[in-house]
């Protein structure tokens, strides 16, 4: 059974590289061989509709995914347009740079992959994208991470023009788009037009709006994006794989919630706020102490999750906001306790937000969070996963930040720029649950995102060797109730004046 699932994952992996490199020589062919049939250097009556027509949008910020040879992004430049487009050939950014020249207008063209905006220099907002066929040929495993990108740079009320083929014009089960994917791919979005194309195979110009809701009659506003990245990262693959395995990353940090929650010491008549509650755990736990709870995340995978975990616990007095806690505009004074269970290390600026989230709190309110203390070589963890530390060459989106408070100097620093006083930092041992036993275990540590990403272009051999190694690693952690690492974080306390 443990090779059977090592060769799945190993499988899996090695199939999701498979299908983008395919895109990737499929497009190169096509732009080689002359110019593809969907770069026909003609602007879409479509598109001109939109910004010349009779509603025509004002001149704004776009962004174009699949920008081929840049006849549209030429177009929208000429009209006003701050236009920055992406595309995943390089030959065809080339020869978009050479138009953007020969007509004189200002375009940004990246060289890129339109699913990892993360990885190129295009922070948004953006108040229009447009999709000429990019979206309906990315394989599906990458069709995620495109709709948070897309999300994540958004301005409120923003459009995306969408032209994409059917499923059935093509001969492979992966290939086209259809509206009910695009319903599910794009929480948040408003898919207010979908028109049929005029080709001879099926086609359709969909029109999409943000709406700034993920679920209008469930999730808050999302407001400012600041943290780009984390937002891409948690609304993928990351939250999605966390909020199914909830229960799992909850019994790792358990151990974690008494010391918190005693700290906390939350009366009954408080208010509390938990910054990066995940799927809520914590959230809900202090609603059982409190008259009030709201959890705030940046993850919508994961918010559904704790949505659906405080119905089935019959807690009525918890909510769950959709936001970047960094820009996100709280009542000020609303709360009397602000905590957080590792969800305040990943800010872009963790003075500007952790003054931001003070402002929450009345005068007087306490503030109580867990961060990891450094890792070392002779951690325990260190030591059960020390055949990953080759592997492990640079962080993935979703772990950018992970150490950036690990420091208690760093904290107190952090935390009195943002105006916070009585800032205390405890170091606190726990054990974290890895599984049922060593197998569960070494599955469970190659599936978390930060090794997921590092092995996407390991070899197949290299990983069966480097879970095998692992697992025995893991036995010496074994014990009556499972695999126990022993964890360290600080425990941080301070005071809004």
């Amino acid at each position: 059974m443990d090779h059977a699932v090592q060769g799945a994952e190993a499988h899996g992996v090695g199939a999701e590289r498979d299908q983008e490199e395919a895109v990737r020589r499929e497009l190169e062919t096509y732009y080689r061989s002359g110019r593809p049939p969907w770069d026909s250097g003609v602007t879409p009556p479509e598109l001109v509709a939109l910004v010349e027509g009779g509603d025509a949008l004002p001149p704004g910020r776009a962004l174009e995914l699949g920008c081929g040879t840049g006849t549209n992004a030429v177009y929208l430049a000429r009209h006003g347009w701050d236009v920055t487009a992406v595309d995943l050939i390089g030959g065809a950014v080339d020869q978009a740079r050479a138009k953007a020249t020969a007509s004189g207008t200002a375009v940004r063209l990246l060289h890129g992959d339109a699913t990892r905006l993360d990885e190129l220099d295009a922070p948004g907002p953006y108040d229009l994208f447009f999709d000429l066929s990019c979206f309906c040929g990315i394989p599906p495993h990458r069709r995620d991470a495109y709709a948070a990108g897309l999300t994540g740079r958004a301005a409120p009320g923003a459009l995306l023009l969408m032209f994409g083929y059917g499923p059935e014009a093509f001969d492979d089960p992966i290939s086209g788009v259809t509206a009910d994917e695009l319903r599910a791919r794009f929480p948040g979005w408003e898919l207010v037009d979908a028109t049929p194309g005029t080709n001879p195979v099926p086609t359709f110009w969909f029109t999409l709006r943000r709406t700034g809701t993920a679920t209008p009659q469930e999730r808050s506003e999302m407001h400012t994006v600041i943290n780009v990245q984390q937002a891409e990262a948690w609304n993928g693959w990351e939250g999605t794989a966390w909020a199914e395995n909830a229960s799992r990353y909850d019994a790792m940090m358990g151990g974690f919630n008494q010391p918190l929650l005693e700290l906390a010491a939350i009366g009954e008549d408080e208010t509390v706020l938990d910054i990066g509650c995940g799927t809520g755990q914590l959230t809900l736990l202090a609603a059982r102490r409190a008259a009030r709870a709201v959890g705030v995340d940046i993850s919508d995978p994961m918010l559904a999750r704790a949505r659906a975990d405080a119905a089935e616990q019959g807690i009525g007095n918890a909510r769950f906001d959709q936001a970047d806690a960094q820009a996100h505009p709280f009542e000020e004074g609303g709360f009397d306790v602000v905590v957080s269970r590792g969800g305040v290390m990943f800010f872009s600026d963790p003075a500007a937000a952790f003054a931001n989230i003070a402002r929450a709190l009345r005068p007087g309110g306490r503030m109580v969070f867990i961060v990891p203390q450094a890792g070392g070589p002779d951690s325990e963890y260190a030591k059960a996963t020390a055949a990953l530390a080759p592997l492990m060459r640079r962080p993935s989106p979703a772990a950018r930040g992970m150490g950036s408070l690990s420091d208690p100097d760093r904290i107190r620093q952090v935390l009195h720029e943002a105006g916070l006083t009585d800032v205390t930092a405890s170091p606190v041992q726990a054990p974290m649950d890895y599984g049922t036993d060593a197998a569960d275990a070494a599955d469970f540590v190659l599936g978390q995102g930060p090794v997921r990403y590092n092995l996407q272009d390991v070899d197949q051999s290299a990983i069966t060797g480097v879970r095998q190694e692992l697992q025995a690693a893991l036995t010496a952690y074994e014990t009556p109730d499972g695999v126990r690492i022993r964890g360290s974080v600080w425990l941080v306390s301070a005071i809004r004046p």
